[in-house]
């Protein structure tokens, strides 16, 4: 296929509603990503026609994926949201391979799901400390401790260390709003499930030490 050879794609997505949020108040969602890769983009319903050239479909295909996935998470898109894949998805090229973390469940494996994931990763695997930030749910914590017991699966550790910041940063409450735990409680995901339910039950909990 020659360089510049134009290709199409078309995506169906899961109904008028999701379009909606999707395309962003009066598309300027889909504005945003035609200007920022190049390609032509059509809208119809829920029908999503796009065309440009290999590589530059290959990254619209990516930033919508993603953005519904996080659309899926949060209920709702932002501009920001939309910048922050769009910025993830060109400077990082080809999409991250395909990473197996950890077995947590009947054999389900923690894996990066997004090239942002992939790169945070990839990050943990070549640096001692890494820094991350981002919304809730999006799988900060959740990655790190899957990445924490593949080390430990892996006899790179021995023990797995679970902190919290010593300074209080929101409600003096001695509970989490929507759960029983005591705020102490190291938790993963809209501070909803204890960062522990992501390690295997089997192991004694002499394997890691909450601080």
């Amino acid at each position: 296929m020659p360089e510049n050879a134009l290709t199409t794609l078309t995506l169906t997505l899961d109904g008028r509603d999701e379009a909606t949020l999707l395309f962003g108040n009066r598309d300027q969602y889909l504005r945003l990503i035609r200007d920022a890769l190049g390609v032509r983009i059509v809208a119809r319903g829920d029908i999503l026609h796009i065309e440009g050239t290999e590589e530059q479909v290959g990254y619209a295909d990516r930033v919508f994926q993603q953005l519904r996935v996080l659309l899926t998470q949060q209920g709702s898109l932002s501009l920001e949201d939309v910048r922050t894949i769009l910025s993830v998805v060109q400077g990082g090229g080809g999409p991250p391979p395909a990473q197996n973390l950890t077995v947590v469940d009947k054999g389900r494996h923690v894996r990066p799901r997004t090239d942002g994931q992939g790169r945070y990763i990839a990050a943990m695997r070549e640096n001692d400390v890494v820094l991350c930030v981002g919304p809730a749910g999006t799988g900060k914590t959740y990655l790190a401790v899957g990445m924490a017991v593949t080390a430990l699966r892996q006899a790179a550790v021995k023990k797995i260390v679970l902190v919290r910041p010593a300074v209080e940063a929101v409600r003096s409450s001695a509970t989490c709003p929507a759960t029983s735990w005591p705020r102490s409680t190291p938790t993963c995901g809209r501070c909803s499930t204890p960062s522990t339910t992501c390690l295997n039950p089997s192991w004694s909990s002499a394997t890691w030490i909450v601080i």
